[in-house]
């Protein structure tokens, strides 16, 4: 059955994430992230509205690709199941947290940060290296 509480959030990294390993020796990353929306003024200016935190954790390789990707004040997309859970702060007054525990983490490619070192392409440069592998036949469609 298809998981109907599946959202996509679009935001930016408001702290630093942090990569934890738990007791079991599983990877575990957070990320506070902050989600608005924009819209004009009657002066023809942007607004931020509707500023909303989340708390947002991934586990396992998916928690150390994104460790090593992810930076405070990236955008970034965050597609994964939502949680609320109530907790009371030192002072007493109930809060409440809005979780996505991710299933899919990366940066936006909508806004790119032109001081961050760019990443070395590890991939083969070999444009020829699948066409190797493959059968000299005709293919069966």
């Amino acid at each position: 059955m298809a998981d109907f509480m599946t959202v996509t959030l679009v935001g930016m990294v408001s702290e630093q994430p942090e990569l934890q390993v738990t007791q079991t020796g599983k990877s575990l990353l957070k990320v506070k992230m902050k989600t608005s929306r924009s819209s004009k003024n009657a002066k023809g200016e942007w607004e931020q509205k509707d500023a909303t935190s989340w708390s947002v954790t991934a586990w396992g390789q998916l928690a150390e690709n994104a460790a090593q990707e992810l930076r405070e004040g990236d955008v970034i997309m965050a597609l994964g199941t939502i949680s609320q859970r109530e907790w009371e702060g030192r002072d007493g007054a109930k809060r409440i947290s809005l979780e996505l525990n991710a299933q899919h983490l990366g940066r936006s490619l909508v806004s790119v940060n032109s001081e961050r070192e760019p990443k070395k392409d590890t991939r083969v440069n070999d444009d020829n290296l699948w066409a190797r592998e493959m059968v000299e036949e005709e293919p069966p469609f």
